[in-house]
């Protein structure tokens, strides 16, 4: 009984400390993300409870495409225009947001990959997005990924196998009101023609993403490995300068072989003192006989 109950104790102290390490690894990613955006704050949350509630009023375009009753139509292809209308007046209402002031699109960029995730409250007209890196989806929304149907190598392309310098994920949730809890996960490119292009491409890097084509599934797979690739390379290269920097601060210890022989000298100093003072007496060790050497 006792040993059951020492288990119990240690089984709860390791998921304590797991949930007290992913916390503390949550909390430092939102402080690195808000230190990012700390020229530019409050326009964009990083989690569903921080992000604020919208009203469909707040844009025209959403306004219309949700009091559009299409979403009810028995036809698949009028299902699926009214569909596409809605979600786009979602996206860009908020891809005017990141590009609403000059420079913001480079910091939304520098948060690094993640999805958009947006929420739908439909009878009450409003919803809420926000952003969450792509380390935070996997670790966080893995329901949202098995009802999505996304095998490991479909997941890579919204993960690692989309160009954020031109694409971005977003994910949303409750747009058919029957359905609220299935989300709908799609890849959004920004257009060459957009009328506000010169806002989101700021550095010939953006330019050249925005000239290329739009990838086949193939080339998002490549890319991906390219981008898990780089990324191992760059962890590899984080751990060998964190060892650097632990050796650094570590007392250097002797080498036993420098201690070995300073001890041979030091024996052999004893044999020649003996030597010379007449005290003529072999050095025993545990192989048999040595003699001191003649001075």
């Amino acid at each position: 009984m006792q040993t059951l109950e020492r288990s119990r104790y240690i089984s709860d102290a390791v998921v304590t400390r797991s949930y007290d390490m992913v916390h503390a690894a949550r909390e430092a990613e939102l402080a690195h993300m808000e230190a990012i955006l700390s020229r530019d704050p409050g326009w964009i949350s990083f989690s569903l409870s921080s992000a604020r509630w919208i009203p469909f009023s707040v844009d025209p375009s959403i306004k219309a495409a949700f009091s559009d009753p299409g979403d009810r139509n028995q036809d698949l292809a009028e299902l699926e225009q009214w569909l596409r209308r809605a979600e786009t007046s979602l996206f860009h209402w908020i891809i005017e947001k990141i590009v609403e002031r000059k420079g913001r699109a480079d910091l939304f960029r520098a948060l690094g990959r993640g999805w958009i995730i947006i929420f739908l409250l439909r009878k009450k007209e409003q919803f809420k997005w926000w952003f969450e890196s792509v380390d935070r989806v996997l670790s966080t929304h893995q329901a949202d990924i098995d009802q999505l149907g996304l095998g490991a190598q479909d997941l890579q392309k919204y993960t690692t196998g989309y160009n954020c310098e031109a694409e971005l994920v977003f994910l949303l949730k409750g747009i058919v009101p029957k359905t609220a809890s299935s989300p709908i996960i799609s890849i959004q490119r920004i257009a060459e023609n957009w009328k506000q292009l010169d806002m989101w491409n700021s550095s010939e890097q953006v330019q050249e993403a925005l000239k290329l084509p739009n990838p086949t599934d193939a080339e998002r797979r490549a890319h991906a490995a390219r981008a898990e690739k780089r990324k191992a390379a760059a962890r590899r290269r984080k751990e060998r300068s964190a060892a650097t920097a632990r050796a650094s601060q570590e007392p250097e210890l002797a080498d036993p072989q420098d201690e070995f022989l300073q001890l041979l000298e030091e024996l052999k100093s004893q044999v020649r003192e003996r030597w010379i003072t007449g005290k003529n007496t072999a050095l025993s060790y545990p192989t048999g006989t040595v003699e001191p050497e003649m001075l």
